[in-house]
């Protein structure tokens, strides 16, 4: 079966891609990838305290607040356990989101890792071009928005099916595949841009290989419920396998 084949061929790709990463010492590029990571945890992190910071303040500052009776001041404390409840709960819903938002803006340096892979298949490299780069970004962050709206209403509508009793495991599955397929999607679409495919043309690729997404995006997944380790570290390799398994498909199709 072709969804199989191709699940397996995305799959495997991943042991190709820690032989290519060592043999080729792309190592920096990983590494580059995990400082990126760090960086954006590290600026959100100050963000949501400042923004919950600032939104206290607000509240403290409204007229009707300042007019409660002093002794409340001696309830201090609950104000500061509040602050640190939505803080934390802030925290919660950015990491539900980030490998989302991470994908989007790392968008650029995946797009170069598998141009990378690319030049050493090939032998040969490609010019940089300025213009270029600002479209792959946009590109980056248009298919990673697009997907994570699809993403978004597909999941919300399988969850709903998933209450139904024996027939809600079969929906479970689904969304798992459903993540796996997006992830797999984000990675394989850097090969196709190089490939000068329009958005359109890239999507119908890949839906058409869809095994091959659903292979590649699945130890992915399977990495991001290790908290961090997944997308510091397999990300990165993800888009080198994601290369790896393009090609081989490509390969195969022009050898029928």
């Amino acid at each position: 079966m072709k969804l199989i084949s191709q699940f397996g061929v995305g799959l495997s790709a991943y042991q190709d891609a820690i032989r290519f990463v060592r043999k080729h010492h792309l190592g920096k590029l990983i590494a580059l990838s995990s400082a990126l990571y760090l960086l954006i945890i590290l600026i959100s992190f100050l963000l949501i305290w400042m923004g919950v910071q600032h939104f206290f303040d607000f509240m403290l500052s409204l007229p009707y607040v300042q007019k409660l009776p002093p002794w409340l001041e001696n309830f201090s404390w609950v104000l500061t356990f509040i602050k640190t409840g939505i803080f934390f709960a802030s925290l919660f819903l950015f990491f539900s989101l980030y490998k989302f938002l991470f994908l989007a803006i790392a968008s650029p340096l995946y797009a170069y890792i598998s141009e990378r892979t690319a030049e050493i298949i090939h032998q040969t490299q490609y010019s940089f071009n300025a213009q270029q780069l600002m479209h792959d970004i946009i590109r980056g962050v248009k298919i990673s928005f697009i997907n994570f709206l699809r993403q978004l209403f597909l999941t919300l509508l399988l969850y709903i099916f998933s209450f139904i009793p024996l027939i809600g495991l079969l929906f479970s599955l689904t969304i798992i595949i459903l993540d796996c397929y997006y992830y797999g999607f984000s990675m394989l679409d850097y090969s196709c841009e190089r490939e000068k495919l329009s958005v359109r043309e890239s999507r119908k690729l890949i839906v058409a290989n869809k095994g091959l997404a659903i292979g590649n995006g699945f130890l992915l997944y399977l990495s991001l419920l290790i908290p961090f380790i997944g997308i510091i570290i397999v990300a990165p390799l993800s888009a080198v396998a994601a290369t790896l398994s393009y090609y081989k498909i490509k390969n195969i199709e022009l050898e029928k």
